[in-house]
Formats: structure tokens, sequence, C-alpha cells
């Protein structure tokens, strides 16, 4: 029996509509290549005279921190209200 005796027909699959739920093995956010830009420039302040070695992971800690409760701040606020 063919595919169209049964009269079952081949569909395309839909396309994702804006607003819809993705696909939860979608990650979202910037790539990591558009960092690589910036790299030169940290280790310039890395390299620099004026930061201790000894002090530099926890300069990049703190860093990390604030950046990353700064980013979930907006992300609550951009979405609740």
């Amino acid at each position: 029996m063919s595919v169209a005796e049964s009269g079952a027909e081949r569909r395309a699959p839909a396309l994702p509509q804006p607003g819809a739920a993705q696909s939860p093995l979608s990650i979202e956010g910037i790539q990591g290549r558009y960092l690589l830009p910036i790299v030169p420039l940290m280790f310039v302040v890395i390299s620099a005279p004026l930061i201790r070695r000894e002090a530099i992971p926890r300069i990049a800690l703190a860093a990390v921190a604030i950046v990353a409760n700064g980013v979930a701040l907006f992300a609550v606020a951009s979405r609740y209200y």
C-alpha cells in the first residue's frame, strides 16, 4: 500500500513561531567567540605592574560575581517587571 493510497501525507516540519518555547537543546546567550577580541586587553591588564599577581584571582572572582549577579538581576527585572 502506498502513501497516497493510505491517505497519509508527508509534511515538512513546522517552523517555530516567534515567542514559542525553544527546544531544550538550544542555549541562549552570546557565544564565546565574540569575547575573543577582549582577550588581548585582559592580558595587558593582567601583566600591568599595578596589580600584584597574588591579587588577580580575587579580582577576577569578584568581577565574575558582580557581572553574574548583574545579569541575573537584569533577567529577573526584565522578566517580571
